[in-house]
């Protein structure tokens, strides 16, 4: 993982965020393949193994699951994500990992991609980690996210993680509602932004 984007990432237990504390085994340049990451308000610690940040064990293809070789969908991805403003910071899931490289190149995003099902060639725009339930990353810290469920958890954590106007592409079957608003939708994707928080203006009066 480049070391930069280290930064980006957050312990994934729910208490006080804070930035995590790294000690580095091997490095090769910029990108570090062995380590650990430390968070200073909880002591746990996380392994990076591979240039993978594990906060959830090892990834998938270690474990002998076979690599998904999806087409190329990087452009589809890109324009549903609406990655537009410098130095964005978007999530893909699982198989979406694959278009990481080409998505980070077209975009000039930076990418995280969660439990990818195939090796997704970092570099220093596109960092690898595992994790469970809870993103490893800052609340209202993404411009955008592509999940693989539908679910109350996957949505909701999702809500937690991407900053207001910033996009989520999730299952077709999801519903939209309350923050997250549709924007568009296929037979494959829906496309919603999550709504920023309305100002309420009013008149001094005068004394």
């Amino acid at each position: 993982m480049f070391i930069e984007l280290i930064d980006l990432l957050r312990c994934p237990v729910d208490h006080e965020e804070s930035w995590l504390v790294a000690a580095f085994a091997k490095m090769d340049q910029r990108f570090v393949i062995e380590g650990q990451l430390g968070c200073p308000v909880c002591s746990a610690t996380y392994q990076i193994r591979a240039g993978v940040a594990e906060f959830a064990g090892a990834p998938a293809w270690s474990k002998g699951m076979r690599p998904v070789a999806g087409a190329d969908e990087a452009v589809r991805f890109s324009a549903m994500l609406g990655l537009i403003r410098p130095g964005s910071v978007a999530v893909l899931h699982g198989s979406s990992g694959v278009n990481a490289a080409s998505i980070a190149e077209m975009t000039g995003a930076r990418i995280i991609v969660v439990n990818s099902l195939a090796p997704t060639g970092e570099s220093e725009r596109v960092g690898v980690v595992t994790a469970a339930s809870r993103l490893p990353v800052a609340a209202g810290s993404l411009d955008g996210i592509v999940v693989e469920t539908s679910s109350d958890q996957a949505i909701g954590e999702a809500l937690r993680v991407v900053r207001p106007g910033g996009r989520i592409v999730a299952p077709a079957g999801t519903t939209a509602g309350g923050r997250f608003v549709e924007l568009a939708r296929d037979d494959r994707n829906v496309v919603g932004e999550i709504a920023v928080p309305l100002v309420t203006l009013g008149r001094q009066t005068p004394r």
